[in-house]
């Protein structure tokens, strides 16, 4: 069962990231009250978007499990062998509408 305190981790991470996504939205519109469309974010508002991202994945990460391995031979031991048989396949081709007796007759 996954720990309450990773899904809390995810939870702040996530709080801090719309609260860092208001604080720029709030900058870029003081920037057009005052007329200074050049310049850019504060770093604090940057800082914090780039700590609640790695914390969000961080807290995501430990929620996830464990992973699968990539390893090829893992995922060929659980498959059974194909023997090459023809035997079980349909057969193609249009559909019989002659009798075996009639087919001796029909050459081809």
């Amino acid at each position: 069962m996954v720990s309450s305190f990773w899904r809390d981790v995810v939870g702040v991470g996530l709080f801090a990231l719309a609260h860092a996504a208001f604080s720029a939205a709030q900058h870029r519109s003081y920037m057009r009250l005052t007329e200074k469309e050049k310049e850019t974010l504060p770093i604090d508002i940057v800082l914090q978007t780039l700590l609640a991202f790695v914390l969000t994945i961080y807290g995501i990460v430990h929620i996830s499990g464990e992973f699968k391995d990539m390893d090829a031979s893992s995922e060929l031991k659980n498959k059974t062998p194909r023997t090459g048989s023809h035997q079980n396949r349909k057969r193609s081709g249009r559909p019989r509408c002659t009798t075996e007796q009639e087919d001796k007759y029909i050459s081809v």
